[in-house]
């Protein structure tokens, strides 16, 4: 009743919609005109991985309508997408009758002029030629141009994205946006979605799309309604792109997976865990009621990271560091008020180290960090798009006729170190500690009882003065962190009054997390340094 409920509502708002239109044509040369596109066919096939998912997607695009004025030979079509966070794209096909192309990873300034200068839209007479180029442009989002396009006349493209475990309704799932699907103004009913699993791979998933919840037979190909791929506002008629949510069961949580780069500017240790909280742990937070919190805390070498759960269903970390984790998650309950530790359990993990994790765990830990910390200079080092690297295909960038029979029907190969483009003196470094903290966690809250009160302020120089206003005496650990339980600073410490100063690292701006141990008691709260 309720898919009915949805076909009728849609069938009344026809008429008013204002379509969010995110593929669309123009003329290039001598004219201005422009209109709208329609996804001839559009498809997925979705290879299920530990810890992620590949995905690739292929889409016929033509331009639709009239050419007012210009050259109707060398349209361009262009559109912009929206990907899950953390999303890798990886790499880009474009076909040319039986002829295909494949995209390299190129600096992006280099790529769009190499893309404008085959364009050449000042050129009264254009040279058809075939480019097409992917860009990052920020907040997720990106923009794809492909060129030259004649109306009712279908451009193919096939691309490759890799999309982490994440989470939807409190437990691991895989968020699949796509690029194509739901751009074009005109689209096929139907949108066939076919899901494998890889050899690493065990256990089930569920595909849930609008009211539909199934258990995946790998293999298998789903019919899927293009309008489960979107949703509609009720007052101004639009359509927002909508993920399919890939659910896999039990036996993904509680796994660890490794990856060591030895050498070069990726150097480091990789680690992802997906730990739900244990039931013993579970057990402890029944018996004590609401007023508690809960900790988890990850050790590499002689760093320490904490994040507080707030859901209390589990954790996803993604490491890099220098030093090995010690393959353990540390989980600490706490009583808010007085700040007693409760109860503290170290579960121990086996960490996974195969083929597909050592190379594909550095990618996604790449793609994470550079769009969690607004960044654009990992892509080069792990093979995806981001601020700096874009997928550019060139007319000669063509495919022997060996591999282009290949991937005719499926697949898109990934790239090859020879194929990103970048000078080595624009290599970027990635960080030697960096842990995100993922689903299941949320900023550190401030807890400010009365048992510890304390006010904080900056001086020079790095001086933090601490001022308690509730006089406490004896030894005390006082930690500075920042908004991803990263520990910045940590000291111990004798409060004899009711002020002390303490020297921190100097340059910290912004908002941070004072954390102080006093004996059995906690406090911590949220100091912002200017």
């Amino acid at each position: 009743m309720k898919c009915m409920l949805t076909v009728c509502i849609l069938a009344v708002l026809a008429p008013l919609t204002v379509h969010s239109q995110t593929t669309v044509w123009r003329t290039t040369h001598n004219g201005f005109s422009s209109g709208n596109c329609q996804l001839q066919s559009g498809s997925l096939r979705v290879t299920v991985l530990p810890f992620g998912v590949d995905v690739e997607e292929e889409a016929q695009i033509s331009p639709t309508g009239q050419v007012w004025s210009g050259d109707a030979s060398s349209l361009e079509i262009e559109g912009t997408f929206t990907m899950s966070k953390g999303t890798a794209v990886r790499s880009m096909l474009l076909w040319d009758g039986q002829r295909i192309l494949k995209a390299k990873l190129r600096d992006r300034t280099q790529a769009d002029s190499a893309y404008e200068a085959v364009v050449d839209r000042q050129k009264p007479q254009p040279a058809v030629r075939d480019p097409a180029i992917i860009q990052y442009e920020g907040n997720d989002t990106y923009r794809f141009k492909i060129y030259p396009a004649m109306i009712n006349t279908a451009r193919k493209i096939r691309i490759l994205y890799t999309v982490p475990l994440q989470i939807c309704n409190g437990k691991p799932a895989y968020l699949l946006n796509t690029a194509f699907i739901t751009g074009a103004a005109t689209t096929p009913g139907q949108i066939p979605v076919e899901i494998r699993k890889s050899e690493f791979f065990s256990g089930q998933c569920i595909i849930q799309y609008g009211t539909s919840r199934k258990i995946v037979q790998y293999g298998a190909t789903y019919q899927i309604p293009q309008t489960a791929f979107w949703t509609q506002s009720y007052f101004w008629g639009s359509l927002t792109s909508k993920p399919l949510s890939l659910i896999p069961d039990s036996l993904s949580w509680n796994k660890a997976y490794c990856s060591s780069i030895a050498s070069g500017c990726a150097e480091g240790n990789y680690t992802a865990v997906i730990a739900s909280v244990p039931d013993t742990v579970k057990a402890m937070i029944e018996e004590n009621g609401t007023d508690i919190s809960l900790e988890a805390l990850v050790n590499t070498g002689t760093k320490k990271y904490i994040a507080d759960i707030i859901d209390r269903e589990g954790i996803g970390i993604y490491l890099k560091t220098t030093e090995t984790w010690d393959s353990t998650v540390q989980w600490t309950l706490y009583e808010n008020l007085s700040g007693k530790v409760l109860f503290r359990y170290n579960q121990k993990f086996d960490p996974i180290s195969d083929s597909f994790t050592k190379e594909l765990l550095p990618l996604l830990w790449g793609a994470k960090y550079t769009i969690s910390e607004n960044l654009g200079n990992t892509g080069a080092l792990f093979g995806f798009v981001d601020r700096q690297m874009s997928l550019l295909a060139l007319p000669t960038d063509t495919l022997g006729a060996v591999l282009s029979k290949m991937y005719q029907n499926s697949g898109v190969p990934a790239l090859l170190p020879e194929e990103i483009i970048l000078k080595p003196s624009q290599i970027p470094s990635t960080p030697q500690e960096n842990v995100l903290f993922e689903f299941g966690t949320a900023t550190i809250m401030a807890m400010n009882g009365d048992y510890l009160d304390v006010h904080a302020i900056l001086l020079k120089n790095g001086i933090v003065k601490l001022i308690f206003k509730t006089l406490q005496q004896g030894n005390a650990k006082i930690m500075i962190l920042d908004l991803k339980g990263r520990i910045i600073f940590s000291k111990d410490v004798r409060i004899s009054g009711d002020m002390m100063q303490i020297g921190i690292p100097t340059g910290l701006k912004g908002m941070y997390v004072l954390r102080i141990y006093a004996g059995s008691k906690v406090m911590q709260k949220q100091i912002l340094l200017k």
